[in-house]
């Protein structure tokens, strides 16, 4: 039972430092599933599915991750079930099946708040995981405020990993109500944050919301805008819209702000 213990507890945090960290998300799966056929304790294997079913969702497969985790989600309680409850919240989300989905996270909540030693972040990133389902449930009022009651919270507790991930939620909120400004202005931050605390795997989603503005930038200077018009609209400085630009000029391979609008018009 002890080697067991040791094994699943090693196996997830090297799972975890994979695909949160490192973005690795087949070196991830492999040691789960090299992990999960060496343990014997049906609770530590069930809980390094849970995490597997993370990779297989983290790969852009909602429906398989769901696959692995219906069996288990009905026993699942405690630490288990509070890794689950991340996971099945957002596969059941982006797969429709939003009240499910919002009773997985919520369910998960609940046990993570109870248990006698928490699992740091693990409590309140149920929380995150609700409010990406209110988003695709198209509550986006409910998301917003969750998200900046969290950050908030995280802003007074001194949490790092809080605020970065709640700044997601609103950087993806706004932007699915039409606001992509501010949602970029979020996703900035949240960026900042996600590189500092190492969490280099997970900023895919939000260096898209930048690309956005990105695009957003070379439209204005296609229209005749100058850098601080620009800069001024979208709450940037004066140089790094420069530095925005020259992006859009070299991916369309263009020199001047002539011959972009020539390009886009």
């Amino acid at each position: 039972m002890a080697n067991d213990e040791e094994r699943a507890r090693a196996a997830i945090a090297r799972i975890d430092v994979l695909w949160l960290s490192l973005g690795r998300m087949q070196d991830g799966l492999r040691v789960a599933e090299e992990v999960e056929a060496a343990i014997a304790d049906a609770g530590l294997r069930t809980e390094v599915s849970s995490h597997r079913a993370g990779l297989v969702l983290g790969s852009e497969v909602p429906r398989a991750a769901v696959r692995v985790l219906e069996p288990l989600l009905t026993g699942a309680q405690g630490r288990s079930l509070v890794w689950m409850g991340v996971v099945g919240a957002f596969g059941l989300g982006r797969l429709g099946r939003l009240r499910e989905g919002l009773d997985v996270a919520d369910r998960a909540h609940e046990a993570g708040v109870a248990l006698t030693e928490p699992d740091d972040w693990y409590p309140w990133f149920n929380l995150h995981a609700r409010c990406e389902v209110l988003v695709q449930a198209g509550r986006f009022a409910d998301a917003e405020r969750l998200a900046r009651e969290q950050h908030q919270r995280g802003l007074d507790e001194g949490s790092s990993e809080a605020r970065a991930w709640f700044l997601w939620n609103l950087s993806r909120t706004v932007r699915d109500r039409g606001n992509v400004r501010p949602a970029a202005r979020d996703a900035r931050e949240a960026v900042t944050l996600l590189h500092r605390l190492g969490l280099l795997g997970v900023q895919h989603t939000l260096l898209s919301l930048l690309a956005q503005e990105q695009a957003l930038a070379g439209d204005a200077a296609a229209a005749g805008h100058t850098d601080r018009d620009i800069a001024a609209e979208l709450q940037l400085s004066v140089r790094t819209v420069g530095n925005r630009l020259q992006r859009v000029y070299h991916k369309l391979g263009v020199s001047r702000r002539t011959d972009l609008a020539r390009l886009l018009r």
